[in-house]
């Protein structure tokens, strides 16, 4: 049986089964199996003409106590005719493709959240996100004045499909403690790639890594050439064609190799194989420094990672001297609301509250909130507070909560399947089975196509 043929049929299942349900929602959610659903969760029903309270989902990636089920208890303890029910999926290719799954076959997942903007637009392109202007006007919300002039950029024909909960800062996590003790400089705002491998080759020592970054297919290769280029490095700059075959890309990528041919950084297959993780990396002392804002989580939980050193932030450093801008910040945690939602209203009216204050406990957790409405020294005090002696707070506040120079990607033409190209030419790289100029050859060819086809 061929892959249509077998995705045909899938898609024809998944449908019946949503009929079958009929009206009314099944307590197991489509999409999800029973460890995603708490055990007093209502079915999601609506509301009737006899008042009926409304049941909502919200899907997100986050794990629950990391936030969501604080939210949700507050939601719910506020208003009497909606009530949300948080459903956990994982932010991979497996949890993304439940959620697309169940999008596709029902309204059950009413809110929904993506992670980046590649899954956001695919889920725009697939008719499962709401365009949400007429919703915004009654809600009285203008999205740029509440999340900046940056959110524009995801107009698609004049329509909203999503709002950002989070505006997220990139920056490396270190152990102070580790520079002290090598006698290394801590970092400044805006620092060189020849300073920053100073300090890493200085920190480097029997099993402990200079830097560390996540196996995350093409991205330890392509990181630092991203805050050179912006968010659109993949193509030219007229947006008519890709752009992988380029100077700062290579530099980029030579640079990592070289990192790792010297011990500074993590070999890829084994970061990958043996499911290292930034917060282990830093908190277990196996690092010096580490990509990842959200690991702050982390470092606050000390039951689990017990630690007594302070842990600084850093920007990353910029690859090129003529660098203006470090390009770190983004907006994240894309809100929309499913297209086949029977609630959309409803579902409005809890983003509206929890965008504009009620994801203070997320807050907790590391996730900045992007409305305009929430104070910064609110957000530190929620970021950090009671641990804040764990931080240079001093470079918490003007790393973590203040680098606002959103960077916005405004062209996705097939971004999905270029970025499945450059994970499959650069990890062969990675393993030895080809040169860097092969694999950025070999990505350029093949994106282009990718590029192309996607045009046509």
């Amino acid at each position: 049986m061929d892959m249509k043929r077998t995705i045909t049929l899938l898609l024809t299942a998944l449908l019946l089964l949503s009929c079958l349900a009929g009206c009314g929602k099944t307590e197991t959610p489509s999409g999800t199996d029973s460890k995603d659903t708490p055990n007093n969760a209502a079915s999601t029903g609506g509301q009737s003409e006899t008042g009926e309270v409304v049941q909502l989902q919200w899907w997100g990636a986050v794990a629950e106590e990391s936030g969501p089920q604080e939210v949700v208890d507050s939601f719910n303890a506020s208003h009497t005719d909606i009530q949300v029910e948080y459903v956990r999926y994982t932010n991979d290719d497996a949890g993304n493709t439940k959620l697309d799954m169940s999008l596709m076959a029902s309204g059950d997942a009413d809110v929904f959240v993506s992670y980046n903007d590649t899954y956001l637009q695919k889920r725009v392109d697939a008719g499962n996100a709401l365009a949400l202007n007429d919703l915004l006007t009654t809600a009285g919300i203008d999205p740029s004045e509440a999340f900046g002039a940056g959110v524009e950029a995801y107009l698609r024909d004049g329509k909203y499909y999503m709002l950002p909960a989070c505006v997220s800062n990139d920056c490396i996590l270190y152990n102070k403690q580790m520079f002290d003790d090598a006698g290394v400089a801590y970092p400044t705002v805006g620092w060189t790639y020849d300073e920053f491998m100073a300090a890493a080759e200085a920190l480097t020592s029997d099993g402990v890594y200079g830097y560390y970054y996540p196996a995350w297919g093409a991205q330890p290769a392509t990181d630092f050439a991203k805050r050179v280029l912006g968010s659109n490095w993949m193509y030219t700059e007229d947006g008519t064609g890709v752009n992988i075959d380029n100077d700062i890309l290579r530099a980029s990528f030579e640079g990592y190799m070289d990192r790792v041919a010297r011990g500074i950084e993590v070999d890829f297959v084994d970061n990958s194989t043996q499911q290292m993780t930034p917060q282990d990396m830093l908190l277990q002392g196996k690092a010096a420094m580490v990509y990842g804002n959200w690991i702050v989580r982390y470092v606050n939980d000390t039951e689990t990672y017990p630690h007594d050193f302070k842990v600084g932030f850093a920007t990353v450093p910029t690859l090129d001297g003529s660098q203006k801008e470090l390009y770190t910040s983004s907006y994240g945690d894309y809100m929309s609301i499913n297209s086949k939602s029977e609630h959309p209203e409803e579902a409005m009216e809890f983003l509206k509250w929890y965008l504009e204050g009620g994801m203070a406990p997320m807050a907790k957790y590391g996730r900045i909130p992007g409305h305009s409405g929430f104070d910064r020294d609110s957000v530190v005090e929620l970021a950090f507070g009671e641990n804040a002696d764990l931080y240079d707070m001093d470079e918490a506040k003007a790393v973590f909560m203040g680098l606002f120079d959103v960077s916005v990607r405004t062209i996705t033409t097939a971004s999905s399947e270029i970025d499945t190209v450059l994970n499959e030419e650069f990890e062969k790289a990675f393993a030895g089975e080809q040169t860097v100029d092969e694999a950025i050859a070999n990505a350029q060819a093949r994106a282009q196509v990718q590029f192309e086809d996607a045009q046509s």
